[in-house]
């Protein structure tokens, strides 16, 4: 929307159109690729496609561990916008990295 103040992108591919729109009414958008530092698992087809190649996987909620650098990537912006709640940021960041790593622990054994 126009007055957003950040965009948390994964790479959908709709997301660059929809970027540049938003960004055409408001130049001052903070965007947050919640991709940084996660290594994607580039997929192929099995179907007819050009090289065969479909793209990167962006399921990458489904693993605690990359939600853990997603949500440390979320606080970052979010504390870079409102500064003034980093306490608040900080201490629900904190909760729910422990509740990932229980998830984690959980799904391992």
């Amino acid at each position: 929307s126009a007055k957003g103040v950040i965009w948390f992108q994964i790479g959908e591919p709709f997301e660059t159109k929809a970027l540049q729109a938003i960004r055409s009414v408001n130049s001052n958008l903070q965007v947050v690729d919640l991709r940084e530092g996660i290594s994607l698992i580039h997929g192929s087809c099995k179907h007819a496609h050009k090289g065969g190649h479909c793209g990167d996987d962006l399921h990458l909620w489904l693993s605690p561990r990359i939600a853990k650098t997603q949500a440390r990537l979320i606080a970052k912006g979010l504390i870079q916008q409102f500064p003034e709640n980093q306490s608040l940021f900080e201490k629900n960041l904190t909760n729910f990295l422990s509740q990932l790593d229980a998830l984690d622990s959980f799904i391992i054994n």
